[in-house]
């Protein structure tokens, strides 16, 4: 069976069905919610090999519209510890 989006109820009349614009209206809410933005993913490294200094490791466009970091440690091979941060940078 097609799917039957217009419904002539009469001979100059046509209506649209009701399950048709709430899935247009859906769309159009799901378009108006997304954030444009641009914004960075930076990653430092600092290590006993860069003195503890931060050293920009990497930089990538991201898709997170809001600015934050996010600290996180580790420890290498040799029991030395490395610290590496991410931020999120946007214009």
């Amino acid at each position: 069976m097609p799917l039957v989006i217009l419904k002539r109820i009469h001979k100059n009349f046509i209506m649209i069905k009701p399950s048709f614009i709430f899935f247009l209206l859906t769309l159009l809410g799901l378009n108006a919610c997304k954030k444009s933005c641009s914004c960075e993913a930076l990653v430092y490294e600092s290590n006993i090999q860069n003195n503890y200094t931060w050293t920009e490791t990497s930089k990538e466009s991201s898709e997170l519209c809001e600015e934050i970091t996010m600290p996180s440690s580790f420890l290498d091979s040799s029991g030395n510890i490395s610290y590496v941060r991410t931020e999120i940078e946007c214009e």
